[in-house]
């Protein structure tokens, strides 16, 4: 991601979605899968901040939140963690959800960067 702000500057983005949409029955290795992909991205990009993308465009943005913060709770890596922030503007109500290597960053420090950053955005259109 390029975002002029330097705080950002190990900002990723993570999706996951079903293949060609279609919902395949409950397979509880997905979540393991999940996470294993992540800590190893954090491996090798220790200072990364992860934000985990949970699509809206059908309306389950607050169930696939829940489920990946089930995930992390289930198979919970110790050294990890997991940062939701909760912006508003006048047209929308934001869940930005992070993930990230404890000692990176400093979690109030992160909120108001990210906030200053969305309200910049919001600013920009």
């Amino acid at each position: 991601m390029n975002i002029e702000n330097d705080y950002f500057n190990n900002l990723y983005s993570v999706d996951f979605g079903e293949a060609n949409s279609i919902r395949k029955p409950k397979d509880e290795l997905i979540g393991i899968t999940i996470k294993q992909i992540i800590l190893d991205f954090l491996h090798v990009k220790p200072k990364s901040l992860l934000h985990y993308v949970c699509e809206s465009y059908d309306g389950k943005h607050y169930s696939r939140s829940r489920l990946f913060s089930n995930w992390f709770r289930l198979y919970r890596e110790e050294g990890c963690s997991k940062f939701i922030v909760n912006y508003k503007n006048d047209e929308v109500n934001y869940s930005l959800e992070f993930i990230f290597r404890n000692g990176h960053y400093i979690i109030s420090e992160l909120e108001e960067q990210i906030i200053n950053q969305m309200g910049e955005f919001s600013e920009a259109k």
